[in-house]
């Protein structure tokens, strides 16, 4: 500031100068948050010079962070007085009525005709964008996002934002379409990494629900896998990210390195859901029953140790299944007198989920009930084929 009243004490100024000068001083306090001083200096700027748009939106944006949303109307209104031919008036009134009004027909038409003034404004084109967007009129929004990517290519925040859109309205491949682009625009954004992961994980597992044999399922469970092994390696103590990165993992056929990541995070944190979900690897996509009994039993010791009942059950689900099927195999081998006796094994590992834990939900209960009476049914059949009763 004394420097710039050395500089007015020695070269005369015009008064457009000065307006640039005190706008200068707000466009400071601005950044500061002090917005009453932004508003005063901005004042200053326009007792000099009363054409000076920019004096005008830093009093606008002023009122907007101070809550004053009619204070910035009257303003842009001025402007849209002062000003008919300028855009900048009925883009700020644009801006008002759609994101903080909420009056999306008014927030429609004034950003129309600020885009009449300046037709290929991107700001205009992004917020009229966003108007649409919330506004419900997915068709309009979407134009407009193809617009602005094929106007200002190089622009990383509209595919950003358009990737977002995508999302939100269920079109999943092709917001996956579009941050592949962002992410091959910059492959260091966190932001990217971030909405990466959340589009392409959700739209693999929407696949697997559909149809569990799609084979694009593994397509985005490998994109899916790309930016969580980012974002875990930015934030290797987030178990969420690992926990996902596993399931990832093993949906695109990597049981392995499912295993190895787990093992890795049962090393930082001895809890009883990383066990689980390791047991659950082993038996159900490595086919590895004697490694996931062990999986399980650890985790069934540290459940224990935990108090959660809940996993408790879960796990004595699992065990049960593991003996049915280790029993299933005995019986259609022929090994009927032995597989009659881990049949029963089976039976008692349901009826402990059943007793001595908590289950965590009523389709779990009906699912162990049901599979209860099938393992004594297929035991039936076994203890009388091993005593030549049939």
């Amino acid at each position: 500031m004394e420097l710039v009243l050395i500089f007015l004490a020695q070269e005369p100024v015009t008064p457009r100068d000065s307006a640039i000068m005190w706008t200068a001083v707000a466009k400071d306090y601005m950044l500061k948050e002090k917005y009453d001083k932004v508003i005063e200096n901005a004042r200053r700027a326009l007792k000099h010079d009363s054409t000076y748009i920019p004096a005008y939106l830093f009093i606008a944006k002023a009122f907007i962070h101070k809550e004053m949303p009619d204070s910035a109307i009257a303003v842009y209104n001025l402007l849209v007085e002062k000003f008919p031919d300028k855009p900048e008036g009925y883009q700020g009134l644009g801006y008002v009525y759609g994101a903080i009004k909420k009056d999306y027909e008014k927030a429609i038409e004034y950003y129309k005709k600020a885009l009449e003034l300046d037709p290929t404004n991107e700001d205009i084109l992004f917020g009229l964008a966003k108007v649409y967007e919330e506004a419900g009129k997915p068709d309009e929004a979407r134009k407009l996002y193809e617009t602005l990517i094929e106007k200002y290519p190089d622009q990383l925040k509209f595919y950003i934002a358009y990737a977002k859109f995508l999302y939100e309205i269920g079109d999943y491949k092709a917001a996956s379409d579009i941050i592949e682009k962002a992410y091959s625009m910059d492959s260091t954004n966190v932001d990217i990494w971030k909405l990466g992961y959340k589009i392409n994980s959700d739209y693999y597992k929407k696949l697997k629900k559909e149809n569990p044999e799609n084979p694009a399922i593994v397509k985005y469970a490998k994109r899916t896998i790309k930016y969580l092994e980012k974002l875990y390696e930015k934030e290797p103590d987030n178990f969420k990210y690992a926990y996902d990165l596993a399931d990832a993992y093993v949906v695109a056929g990597m049981g392995k390195k499912a295993v190895s990541l787990l093992k890795k995070l049962a090393e930082k944190k001895n809890h009883s859901s990383i066990y689980i979900k390791l047991g659950y690897v082993y038996s159900e996509h490595l086919k590895d029953l004697a490694n996931a009994e062990k999986m399980y039993r650890k985790a069934l010791q540290l459940a224990k140790e935990e108090g959660s009942a809940k996993n408790i059950s879960f796990i004595y689900v699992n065990l049960g299944d593991i003996y049915y099927e280790r029993a299933t195999a005995l019986r259609k081998s022929k090994k009927y007198c032995k597989a009659y006796k881990v049949y029963d094994t089976a039976i008692a590992f349901y009826n402990k989920a059943l007793t001595e834990g908590e289950i965590p939900s009523e389709s779990l209960r009906r699912y162990v009930l049901k599979k209860k009476e099938v393992t004594k049914k297929y035991r039936q059949i076994a203890w009388r084929k091993c005593n030549n009763i049939d």
